[in-house]
């Protein structure tokens, strides 16, 4: 007897584990805010360009002017960042810089212009509408010239 009752609480904590786990696997591909790597494909970016007035920051213009992204960093930042609703939430919890990278982009059969803020913040912008992102996580620090550190 007490060997069957040890079967069943197996058997009662093996369905419970793979139902937490199929609810850690939807969550996880219904639930993210960042858009399928595989999806998203690069289809030009544009060198960096230093939009700002001051033309005497030498340093933040030669910062801009030497700023990198390839390819694959954009497809990374991207799958790390968090969509926001509105351009003001980003306004809100992230800084600017007067330097972006522009280019293109395809996904899900749809072409966006894309422009990334050397603070961590980027757009979409197809037709009439537009998307909004913010990498806050640590593992965007390397991307950018200044990193999310928390406005709030």
């Amino acid at each position: 007897k007490i060997g069957m009752f040890m079967n069943m609480i197996k058997l009662v904590i093996k369905q419970k584990v793979k139902a937490l786990i199929s609810i850690v696997l939807i969550n996880f591909f219904f639930c993210s805010n960042s858009y399928s790597e595989e999806k998203i494909e690069i289809i030009n970016i544009n060198k960096p360009i230093y939009i700002g007035t001051n033309q005497s920051d030498k340093v933040l213009i030669t910062a801009c002017n030497h700023w990198v992204l390839n390819s694959r960093d954009i497809i990374d930042i991207f799958n790390l960042s968090i969509k926001h609703d509105d351009y003001g939430e980003i306004n809100r919890m992230y800084y600017w810089l007067p330097c972006e990278i522009r280019g293109r982009l395809m996904y899900d059969g749809i072409e966006w212009s894309f422009v990334i803020n050397a603070a961590a913040t980027a757009m979409w912008m197809s037709n009439d509408k537009e998307i909004y992102w913010g990498c806050n996580k640590k593992a965007c620090d390397n991307f950018f010239l200044l990193p999310y550190d928390g406005m709030r």
